[in-house]
C-alpha cells in the first residue's frame, strides 16, 4: 500500500506536468495528466563483446542490467541475418549456449532457469506491487515464471 501511495503521488497533474518536466527523465506525453505511473526505476547496462576478434564468440554480445531495486539479468545474443537457413539458425543457437555454458556452467536443472527469466518489470511488481502484478497475470499480460497464464 505505501508504494501505491507513493506512486499516486508521483502521478502527473495536468497542472504540474511542466514544473515537473526537468525533474523526470521520461518525456512527457500529451495527455500525460491520465496517466498514473505504476513503477519507476532505473536500469544499470553494461554491454560486452568477446575481446579476441575471430573467435568463434565474436559475433556475439552480452548485456547484463542492474537496477536500483537490486535485481539483475543478462542476455546473449547473436544477430543473423533474416534469410538465415535453418543450420545457421541453428548454428547461432548452439554457439549461444556454448557461450553461456562456458560463462554460467549449470547443471541441467538450473539451465531452465537461465532461459525462462523474469524481466525487470516483472521482477518489480511481483516483489513490490504484488496486486498488480496478480492482475497482470489475470488479464494475460505477463506469464508467471512457470509459463502458465493465471
Amino acid at each position: 500500500a505505501k508504494l501505491d501511495d507513493k506512486l499516486k503521488d508521483d502521478a502527473l497533474s495536468a497542472a504540474g506536468a511542466n514544473e515537473r518536466e526537468s525533474e523526470c527523465d521520461a518525456p512527457q506525453l500529451k495527455g500525460a495528466e491520465v496517466l498514473v505511473p505504476f513503477a519507476r526505476f532505473k536500469t544499470f547496462r553494461t554491454c560486452y563483446t568477446p575481446a579476441r576478434e575471430g573467435s568463434q564468440f565474436s559475433t556475439l554480445r552480452v548485456d547484463v542490467d542492474k537496477t536500483d531495486f537490486g535485481y539483475s539479468i543478462g542476455e546473449v545474443e547473436e544477430i543473423i541475418s533474416a534469410e538465415a537457413s535453418l543450420l545457421e539458425q541453428s548454428q547461432s543457437k548452439a554457439r549461444v549456449r556454448e557461450f553461456v555454458d562456458r560463462i554460467i556452467p549449470t547443471d541441467g536443472e538450473s539451465q531452465a532457469t537461465l532461459s525462462c527469466s523474469k524481466g525487470k518489470l516483472e521482477y518489480y511488481l511481483e516483489h513490490n506491487s504484488p496486486e498488480h502484478y496478480r492482475a497482470c497475470l489475470r488479464a494475460g499480460v505477463m506469464i508467471n515464471s512457470v509459463g502458465l497464464k493465471m
